[in-house]
């Protein structure tokens, strides 16, 4: 059939391990391009870049994660109310032994770049370096919804997915309005 050929469209722009890209709510003037970061005390980067050709990235917010494995920067999710509020919520890892951190960082300069001192929504300590999940994502109805890995090795040795007291292997829905730092 069908030829599909990929055209390069940011022509001088170098990422280092980018995970994910995307736009802020209503805002198609820029991209912002999430770096995982590496070693156990490694920086990842959100990187933010003007949607016009031949840009030039400048660093949205930086953070010191432990990427070993399938850990690092993971996720981004701008708050719904945005222009607004200038709420984004990262997920990552850190530490040794590693924990899964939700957190909310707020701009302090009309969206430039995020606060560096996040706000900690959720903290989960993972029993393996991998399986962290991590993905997060604002859905229709207003809330953050957290994808948690089983908390890593082979076939799930603990069963943390299994059990319904344990956040790993869990999609939680969190109402980051409600309450500080959520409220269920």
């Amino acid at each position: 059939g069908t030829a599909i050929q990929a055209q390069r469209v940011f022509t001088n722009l170098t990422f280092s391990q980018p995970l994910a890209m995307l736009q802020a709510p209503g805002d198609d003037t820029r991209w912002f391009v999430l770096e995982k970061g590496s070693g156990s005390a490694g920086t990842a980067r959100v990187r933010v870049f003007p949607n016009t050709a031949n840009p030039t990235a400048s660093t949205f917010v930086s953070l010191t994660v432990n990427a070993n494995s399938e850990g690092g920067l993971l996720s981004m999710a701008f708050h719904p109310s945005w222009a607004a509020n200038r709420q984004a919520f990262l997920s990552y890892t850190q530490g040794t032994p590693m924990v899964s951190i939700v957190a909310r960082f707020t701009s302090v300069d009309n969206g430039a770049t995020l606060n560096a001192t996040p706000q900690e929504i959720v903290r989960v300590n993972q029993p393996f370096d991998n399986h962290n999940g991590g993905h997060i994502a604002f859905g229709p109805d207003g809330f953050l919804y957290v994808g948690l890995g089983d908390g890593g090795d082979g076939g799930d040795p603990f069963g943390t997915a299994q059990d319904t007291t344990d956040l790993l292997g869990s999609i939680v829905r969190l109402d980051v309005n409600g309450a500080s730092p959520y409220a269920i």
